[in-house]
């Protein structure tokens, strides 16, 4: 209605909000004009319950001012930030189009090369932002953007960390359980790999029409993340490719070491997935496989081949200690005989 943004009816003498086009519990987002550039715009404006926390209000200043100097084409812009009325708004580039979630919902399963296509323009904005050493924290199709030319556009960069510093384990869990990363659930220190495995989990629910674990509340979800062994997509549906499957699950790894170690290696599989060619982390397995077989056909006789190692030590230790001592007693013999 009308009366929600009536009092934001023009933000720092520059924004004009037209209507609210969606809403949340930190944050409300509205359509705008931008009267010195002619464009539309979107706007976020800050709950105040969160506008009044200083250390908050400092942290999110410098986290806009990191992603207003973000500039990928499958990163939503932002354009401006400031201070009004007791309150903080972030304005950024207005996208039409809808939510990955939304798409999902309507369409169900998406084709793979679909998949693949969204999944690379997003590991390409990750990318971007895992050079500025930003972190995106809350990757979930409500949060990626796909235009009427399916240009993909992922949206909210930093702004969930800096309004979840001090309450991780409580409501950032609650608004992302289904795409939280075990070691986020655990409250551990995060790197890039949590948001390769969140982005496992969009790729799953793109190629699934759904999640890999669901729960009563979202406690019980963040615990299957942490424990329990998703289902391949091949075991809920037929036709599925193999190597786009491998890498949805590589991604989704619950030792964050044993997942991508970046993005870049992430991207250069998904645009090789339709080829002959080996996936990335295939030659690794391949080698670890023939260490496994190696030790496998040497642990029968691991006892004897000990035996006989420290056999040829003991024999080059007597010989060259022998040798030693006969030389030595040569050379005092020597030294007696010249003495006298």
């Amino acid at each position: 209605p009308e009366k929600d943004f009536r009092k934001y009816k023009l933000i720092s003498k520059r924004y004009r909000i037209i209507k609210k086009i969606a809403s949340g519990g930190m944050a409300d987002i509205f359509l705008g004009d931008d009267l010195k550039l002619n464009r539309k715009v979107a706007v976020k404006i800050l709950s105040a319950n969160y506008a009044g926390d200083r250390n908050f209000v400092a942290r999110f200043k410098s986290e806009a001012q990191i992603l207003a100097r973000l500039s990928h084409p499958n990163i939503v812009q932002v354009y401006d930030w400031g201070e009004f009325n007791g309150s903080y708004f972030i304005c950024m580039e207005y996208v039409e189009g809808e939510s990955l979630k939304e798409i999902i919902e309507k369409r169900g399963p998406l084709p793979p090369e679909t998949i693949a296509d969204y999944a690379i323009q997003i590991s390409s904005a990750l990318l971007t932002a895992h050079k500025n050493n930003l972190i995106h924290r809350d990757i979930k199709p409500q949060n990626i953007l796909v235009t009427p030319e399916e240009k993909v556009k992922v949206t909210d960069f930093g702004i969930a960390k800096s309004l979840t510093t001090d309450v991780t384990k409580t409501l950032n869990i609650m608004g992302t359980a289904h795409y939280i990363s075990p070691e986020q659930a655990k409250g551990e220190v995060l790197d890039y790999r949590t948001d390769i495995y969140s982005l496992g989990i969009v790729l799953y629910e793109m190629l699934t029409a759904d999640v890999p674990f669901r729960g009563s509340n979202s406690i019980d979800i963040s615990l299957k993340h942490i424990n329990e062994k998703p289902l391949k997509p091949s075991e809920l549906m037929e036709n599925i490719p193999e190597k786009l499957e491998d890498i949805i699950m590589h991604c989704m790894e619950k030792n964050p070491l044993a997942r991508y170690p970046t993005v870049r290696e992430l991207i250069g599989d998904l645009q090789k997935y339709e080829t002959d060619k080996p996936l990335s982390f295939s030659a690794k397995e391949q080698n670890l496989n023939r260490t496994g077989v190696f030790i496998k056909k040497i642990r029968p006789h691991l006892a004897s081949t000990i035996m006989a190692a420290f056999m040829v030590v003991f024999m080059v230790l007597f010989i060259f200690y022998s040798y030693k001592y006969y030389n030595d007693k040569t050379v005092s013999s020597a030294l007696e005989i010249c003495i006298a």
